[in-house]
């Protein structure tokens, strides 16, 4: 078990800050940041900017067999890779376990909310499916990864 220490400078700040309802960058403590959405000239390619954060999502799909015991499922995959000034104020091993982490709630919510619907990837059923890659390169660092990357 870690134990994080805060100085008493960094604690008298957010304690006053809650006081008084607001965040760092201005923003009062239940307003969100403004998403953005860049669509490249490339199809399945868009990048996505939350506060600080820059995510660039991009989409490939190809036909394949589908896995035996699931024969009327699609694949998904998903990849999720910060670039290497993304952030360069984090250690690289403490990095791939964010990135794991990450990585993993991200493919379980689309799955899950059917937001990848794996059955609707069946072409024919033990034949041919559909496999989508879903790569996120982590182009800025702002502190919000999960949430950007989530858009």
């Amino acid at each position: 078990m870690s134990v994080h220490t805060t100085a008493t400078n960094d604690q008298a700040f957010v304690l006053a800050a809650a006081r008084e309802e607001q965040r760092v960058d201005g923003r009062k403590l239940l307003d969100h940041r403004r998403v953005q959405f860049r669509f490249h000239p490339q199809p399945g390619m868009v990048e996505v900017l939350l506060g600080g954060t820059r995510v660039l999502g991009i989409v490939t799909a190809e036909t394949t067999a589908p896995h035996a015991d699931r024969p009327s499922e699609g694949l998904f995959a998903l990849d999720l890779t910060p670039l290497p000034l993304a952030d360069p104020t984090i250690a690289v091993f403490r990095t791939a376990f964010e990135v794991k982490d990450v990585r993993a709630i991200l493919q379980r919510a689309l799955v899950r909310s059917k937001a990848v619907d794996l059955e609707s990837l069946c072409i024919k059923s033990g034949l041919v499916v559909w496999h989508l890659r879903l790569d996120l390169k982590i182009l800025d660092n702002g502190g919000n990864i999960t949430d950007c990357a989530a858009q």
